[in-house]
């Protein structure tokens, strides 16, 4: 059996995007900042995102049947951060200049963002503490921002060269 320190330990040291996750609907808008979250295939279009069981945004993106996973760009550390933890259902949170709800979907989608999936809710898989969420993307937006990646306990940006 795999000693769980060990792998929470190297799992430290696997860069991933810092994204936050909404969704809009009866209850209003809720966000949360999520770091589990890959491409799954092009062909349609999907992704994956991770989380917890318990998390509350869970059971609203289920509800809601749609969901936005908007990639942090570089110098958006504090928007990240004020999403972290347990959902945000303030509205100020999504008043501010930085988000956008003017699309089909009625999305909080991040103005800036070094990316933007709306998607689809498609289906949820159980596993161990997480719930592995399918989305269907409905709508995407790309910048020529750097993203925000969590690496190592904290934020930073990946050089622009390529090797």
């Amino acid at each position: 059996m795999q000693d769980r320190n060990l792998f929470i330990s190297a799992m430290r040291n696997v860069a991933t995007p810092v994204t936050i996750v909404t969704t809009n609907g009866a209850t209003g808008s809720h966000g949360a900042t999520v770091s589990a979250m890959c491409s799954l295939s092009a062909d349609p279009a999907s992704l994956l995102i991770c989380l917890n069981r318990q998390s509350r945004i869970l059971a609203m993106i289920e509800e809601n049947g749609a969901f936005c996973v908007n990639v942090i760009a570089e110098g958006q550390d504090d928007v990240a951060m004020a999403f972290a933890g347990a959902p945000r259902t303030t509205p100020r949170k999504f008043t501010t200049p930085d988000w956008n709800q003017e699309n089909p979907n009625a999305l909080p989608v991040l103005r800036n963002a070094a990316a933007t999936f709306q998607c689809a809710y498609k289906k949820t898989q159980s596993f161990g503490s997480h719930q592995i969420i399918v989305g269907t993307v409905l709508d995407t937006t790309a910048s020529d921002h750097a993203p925000l990646v969590y690496h190592q306990g904290g934020f930073c940006t990946l050089p622009r060269e390529r090797s």
